[in-house]
């Protein structure tokens, strides 16, 4: 349990943090190299990828809820 790391845990924070902070840079370094050189175009990719790595982050808090719950309810 390093840093906050638990992989028994239902939502790992830390992976979803670094997913958060290197995927929009990754999507930044493969525009740039197809020659995307508009700012606010690869300002508009990094974003998109970036609420993308958040929704897939609520969805996972989301359904550990759900699976806890369903979990209580059969008990």
């Amino acid at each position: 349990r390093i840093f906050g790391f638990d992989p028994t845990a239902k939502v790992e924070y830390t992976r979803w943090l670094e997913y958060a902070l290197t995927s929009p840079l990754q999507i930044w370094i493969v525009a740039s190299l197809f020659f995307v050189g508009d700012i606010m175009t690869m300002t508009a990719l990094a974003g998109a990828q970036l609420g993308l790595v958040l929704l897939g982050a609520l969805i996972e808090y989301f359904n550990g809820r759900a699976r806890k719950k369903e979990k209580s309810d059969l008990s």
